[in-house]
């Protein structure tokens, strides 16, 4: 087991044209109905400086969107349970 685990991302160093078709892509995966019936979508946005977030969907109160972004937490850092 190593100390630090990499998070396996295919597109190291993305341009922003780059990062934008994906999301666009992922978009089209939603719209296709790939992940079923989604509530909501939530992006975190890191950027030289700044860290922000949007939420698209349905409406939801602060104590779900932190108990959401735990829950994904603990699948990032657990990712064999």
């Amino acid at each position: 087991m190593s100390v630090v685990s990499l998070i396996p991302n295919n597109a190291l160093a993305v341009s922003q044209e780059d990062l934008a078709a994906r999301v666009r892509e992922m978009a089209d995966r939603i719209e296709a109905g790939q992940f079923g019936d989604l509530e909501r979508v939530i992006f975190v946005l890191d950027s030289a400086g700044t860290t922000d977030y949007r939420v698209y969907g349905r409406q939801c109160c602060n104590a779900t969107l932190v108990g959401l972004l735990e829950y994904t937490k603990l699948t990032v850092m657990q990712p064999d349970e």
